[in-house]
């Protein structure tokens, strides 16, 4: 903020007059916005996290700002809020996904190294596997970044509920399909058999119509054969991954997410 402050003195320009604040209430910054009068000041409140700040004005705003509809986030976000609720874990994304993630992870979150009475020099059984998050889709090339923070921070424990020491955690990386996979699938394919992949589908390519590249085939059609293919390569290597599909990319769906 200083910095931004500083740039627009040195252009003659009034901070305050192009300042907005999200900050909790009474904070340092709410309190310098306040004497400065800025624009306005948005409320940010002590229990949200920061990983879940995205549906608070921390993630709305910019949003706004953007063009983006906010309005469709959120009622995305509130469907799947609703969903989630569901004590029917067949019927339940979340449910699903957490268990699915338990069984990738051999327990998930325990500490990357041998358990006792593992076999040395072999594939450890017994720890815990990486996350490799692979959208197909341009439009959510950061969505790997956020799921970063979202899982890291959340598994990544010190002690257990009971005050154990465990320093658990699932390492999550990756970044778009096809184009980036490129830089690691080798590996993922040949190498340590240490991860689990999630893949993202988007069953709707683009709005507008997808350009042919042969006959009866589409852009979005090879797409989806790269993803079906790398898919089954991983799986003829014996790799584990998972898969969530959704029809389409717009506000609500990725609320949704």
């Amino acid at each position: 903020m200083l910095e931004a402050k500083a740039a627009y003195t040195a252009q003659g320009l009034d901070f305050a007059r192009h300042a907005v604040a999200v900050t909790g209430k009474d904070s340092a910054l709410d309190k310098v916005a306040t004497a400065e009068k800025w624009i306005q000041r948005f409320p940010m409140w002590d229990w949200v996290g920061g990983r879940t700040s995205e549906t608070s004005a921390v993630g709305l705003l910019p949003a706004a700002l953007q063009g983006l509809d906010i309005d469709g986030i959120i009622a995305g976000a509130r469907l799947c809020d609703e969903v989630t609720r569901s004590k029917d874990v067949m019927t339940n994304p979340s449910a699903i996904l957490a268990l699915m993630w338990y069984h990738a992870t051999n327990v998930c979150g325990s500490r990357d190294q041998e358990r006792p009475g593992a076999a040395k020099n072999q594939e450890r059984p017994g720890a815990t596997k990486n996350m490799v998050i692979l959208p197909y889709k341009d439009r959510l090339q950061l969505f790997t970044k956020y799921l970063q923070q979202l899982i890291m921070e959340s598994l990544g424990k010190e002690l257990d509920n009971d005050g154990k020491l465990v320093n658990q955690g699932i390492t999550v990386y990756g970044n778009k399909g096809t184009t980036d996979q490129h830089a690691y699938i080798q590996q993922l394919r040949d190498g340590v058999n240490n991860f689990f992949v999630t893949f993202v589908e988007v069953l709707k390519d683009r709005n507008t119509p997808s350009m042919q590249v042969e006959t009866d085939f589409t852009t979005g059609d090879f797409l989806s054969a790269f993803l079906l293919g790398t898919r089954s390569a991983l799986y003829g290597s014996g790799r584990e991954s998972m898969t969530i599909t959704i029809d389409r990319i717009d506000p609500f769906a990725f609320g949704v997410l």
